[in-house]
């Protein structure tokens, strides 16, 4: 199966740094004991050798406008997947199993995925979305009580059944951006660090300091000016294993009336499920990038008791 969108909307920056007038702005290009243009200083004031103001480097709108964003109709996207799925019912057991392998990319995922204005190649990544393996299995098991213990009262021994819901699947992927206006621009979002090569993922976090992948695979080597050569989405976060299981006890009692006793465990064998690492990388949370620093719900386990009528 495969889907391919084009013309979508996202959104754009309309007032964004100049960074060559920025670099023009500092040394030589200003009056000795003034400020010098630097990231994240968009907006201030520089004075040049000849006592001229600039009044920041923000374009075409200025700095009285800030940073600001517009709609374009600028995003693509592509699907791409194989899909199977099976389902079956044997005696006191019926299950449907189904399997997706597939890849998703666009250059915006979502209404505030904002693109590169500049090119908007450089945004193209995996969707934020995408998950290679899928794979998801139902079932419903009667547990055949009344055959077993056959003389026993039949209100004790009908009725019971277990049912659950499995999930195998890859994680999504980890954004990566820089927080650090090297590009110069003022544009929350578009800055990346530079990825050097020998990315390694570690398959359990819960080992020394919670990491899920190595950060010295990046580091800020381009000059001021640039955006940074890393791809924003590119190596998959934590993937999900989780079992959700259900012990069910259906009691008639009487015509139209019955009671149903319900004992459910979600995540059953308590599978630590990671949260996405910290993809943010900057000079004063080095240490941070890369690591994992939240799962999701451990085990939990509810009982309840439903009349149905």
């Amino acid at each position: 199966m495969g889907t391919a969108a084009r013309k979508l909307i996202s959104i754009v920056e309309n007032n964004p740094g100049d960074p060559n007038l920025c670099l023009s702005l500092r040394g030589d290009g200003v009056m000795p004991g003034t400020l010098q243009c630097g990231p994240f200083l968009e907006d201030a004031t520089f004075t040049r050798p000849d006592g001229t103001s600039v009044y920041g480097t923000r374009g075409p709108f200025g700095k009285a406008f800030g940073f600001g964003y517009y709609e374009a109709n600028w995003a693509n996207s592509s699907y791409n997947s194989l899909q199977a799925s099976l389902e079956k019912r044997a005696g006191d057991l019926s299950f449907l199993l189904g399997y997706t392998s597939s890849k998703a990319m666009d250059n915006a995922s979502f209404f505030n995925n904002r693109m590169n204005y500049e090119n908007h190649a450089l945004s193209k990544s995996l969707s934020n979305f995408d998950s290679t393996h899928n794979f998801v299995a139902s079932y419903t098991y009667t547990i055949p009580f009344d055959r077993t213990f056959a003389r026993a009262p039949k209100p004790l021994v009908q009725g019971w059944s277990i049912a659950g819901i499995t999930r195998f699947a890859t994680g999504f992927p980890v954004g990566i951006f820089a927080s650090n206006d090297r590009s110069l621009r003022g544009t929350s979002g578009l800055d990346r660090p530079d990825y050097v090569g020998g990315l390694q993922i570690y398959d359990d976090p819960r080992q020394g300091d919670h990491r899920w992948f190595n950060n010295d695979a990046f580091t800020i080597t381009s000059p001021q000016g640039q955006f940074g050569n890393a791809n924003q989405r590119f190596f998959h976060g934590p993937g999900f294993n989780n079992w959700n299981l259900g012990l069910h006890k259906d009691t008639q009692i009487r015509e139209g009336v019955r009671v149903q006793f319900r004992a459910e465990l979600f995540n059953a064998f308590n599978h630590a499920q990671f949260n996405a690492p910290n993809g943010r990388y900057s000079a004063s949370t080095a240490s941070a990038f890369g690591r994992i620093f939240s799962a999701g719900s451990p085990r939990i386990a509810q009982l309840a008791v439903k009349i149905l009528f």
